[in-house]
């Protein structure tokens, strides 16, 4: 995403460049990860998992995006995984939870601009 986007350098996608992010790029990624997931991964799965943990498009809810972290397995105990200890080995699909990648750098925050692109690309 960070290529497409054009924003390697910084590592991570500011609100201009969400907007201008190519849905068709974005529709690639996303079948890519379903198709090496077994459905298992993909953006499309995380934003139905989103809405069904109670988070609405352009709302921050701290709870409802808490509900998000432990439904897809990036929060513990209620405590976030940092980022090296998500699952990332190559039976993934088998041992992580559901929508449990792609992943974030950052785990707080809420899903506000990936959940808007999202929406915006009729994932």
């Amino acid at each position: 995403m960070l290529a497409a986007a054009k924003r390697e350098k910084e590592g991570w996608i500011d609100g201009e460049s969400a907007e201008k992010f190519s849905c068709e790029d974005l529709r690639m990624i996303d079948r890519e990860w379903l198709n090496v997931s077994g459905g298992q991964f993909g953006f499309s799965v995380q934003l139905a998992i989103y809405k069904q943990t109670g988070n609405r498009i352009g709302y921050y809810d701290i709870k409802a995006w808490e509900r998000f972290g432990d439904a897809v397995g990036w929060r513990v105990n209620g405590n976030w995984k940092k980022y090296p200890d998500l699952t990332w080995s190559t039976n993934a699909p088998s041992s992580a939870p559901k929508g449990h990648l792609p992943a974030r750098r950052r785990r707080g925050g809420g899903g506000g601009l990936l959940g808007s692109l999202l929406s915006r690309c009729g994932l």
